[in-house]
């Protein structure tokens, strides 16, 4: 568990009621995929992370989106592919 991650969480769900996560990953035929998702609670969140570590064929990771000075947030576009 990443404490520093989970406080960054827990102060957006206490000023906003969600936050944004980027998702990447690659699978072992060097398949690639990138998307972003928002989440409600921690515990929705630890959800899809233990589901993804119970279904991930390579390396995967999740990152809090970083907010802009707008309040925007810098999402992951929705891509998949590499070689097949």
């Amino acid at each position: 568990m990443n404490l520093k991650r989970e406080n960054e969480i827990l102060k957006r769900l206490l000023k906003d009621g969600f936050f944004w996560m980027n998702y990447h990953s690659r699978d072992c035929d060097g398949c690639c995929s990138y998307s972003a998702k928002k989440y409600t609670s921690l515990q929705e969140f630890y959800d899809a992370e233990e589901n993804c570590a119970e279904w991930a064929e390579g390396p995967f990771g999740f990152d809090l989106a970083p907010m802009r000075e707008d309040g925007t947030y810098e999402l992951n576009e929705e891509w998949s592919g590499g070689s097949w």
